[in-house]
């Protein structure tokens, strides 16, 4: 079995991306950085996701278990390589409204056996392509199986759907392996320059011990010299970054852990985590190549 074609409606950075190709051996997603070529695999990773939970889940757990987690804006947790869904991060900046949805639909191609098997599975034939469609509110999660009449079968298939994701978990067994963390990279790198810097002049200094206020105006200081100072490194690898902003986090010590997140403004204002591999990339390049200025550190 195979996945003949996949659209995406309304996740993260695609407004729309209609029946992408996948029958075929090998499948190379080419363009330009931050284009949204890794939210095309995190979205049919998330699918793969849904389908193996409601191999053996009711589907309102499934819904419940995809919608009620609070988003991952805290670093530490987005590390985490499970796929969840948050309307307030993943639905694309500019078009929320109350009804909009985001839809994954896939077509799976089955072989002669394949066929046999789906019937053994489910109790009822199958003559064409398999649909399968996903959609996704800010509050509820829907699937479909879109199948032409054959005597009220689509009906009949969506009441199978256990059964059904049960047979696309066993005849199919996707591997997401992602890229390199850059993302994960230019945080501890940023972090670590800032406790070199904090360190460096404050450690001894009698305002910072004395008063945690002005631990604060002095942080924040060195925070704003620092976005800077990364802002013009960064530009030498992408010319349209307009700003770098670190927020502080609650740590009142000169330890690594001050920076909470990182927000990149390339034209929309969102979190690194948020943008392309790519993107992704270059930032980090800059970030290092600033850090090498700082110390005798070896960087390959």
């Amino acid at each position: 079995m195979r996945i003949s074609s996949f659209t995406i409606k309304n996740y993260r950075s695609i407004s729309r991306a209609y029946r992408i190709s996948l029958d075929s051996n090998i499948t190379v997603l080419l363009g330009k950085n931050n284009e949204g070529k890794s939210n095309i695999l995190k979205a049919l990773k998330g699918v793969f996701d849904i389908i193996s939970l409601l191999r053996s889940v009711p589907k309102e757990d499934v819904k419940n278990y995809i919608l009620s987690r609070t988003p991952r804006r805290m670093r530490r947790s987005l590390r985490s390589n499970s796929w969840d869904y948050a309307w307030e991060r993943d639905f694309p900046i500019g078009k929320k409204t109350k009804n909009n949805k985001t839809i994954f639909d896939l077509k799976f191609k089955l072989s002669d056996a394949e066929r046999q098997a789906f019937k053994r599975t489910v109790g009822h034939k199958i003559n064409e392509d398999l649909p399968f469609t996903i959609e996704i509110s800010k509050q509820d999660i829907k699937f479909h199986i879109r199948k032409r009449a054959y005597g009220g079968k689509g009906k009949l298939f969506i009441n199978k759907i256990n059964e059904i994701c049960k047979f696309i978990s066993d005849h199919l067994s996707p591997v997401f392996i992602p890229a390199i963390r850059p993302a994960d990279t230019t945080v501890d790198v940023i972090e670590s320059l800032l406790s070199y810097r904090l360190n460096r002049k404050l450690r001894d200094d009698s305002e910072y011990k004395n008063a945690i206020d002005v631990i604060t105006k002095i942080q924040k200081r060195e925070i704003d010299l620092l976005q800077k100072d990364l802002k013009d490194t960064i530009n030498i690898f992408i010319p349209n970054i307009k700003s770098i902003e670190l927020e502080r986090g609650f740590l009142n010590i000169v330890e690594r852990g001050i920076i909470r997140e990182i927000k990149v403004d390339d034209g929309i204002k969102t979190s690194i985590y948020e943008k392309g591999e790519g993107l992704q990339s270059l930032i980090s390049l800059g970030v290092m190549q600033r850090s090498h200025k700082n110390n005798s550190d070896l960087i390959l």
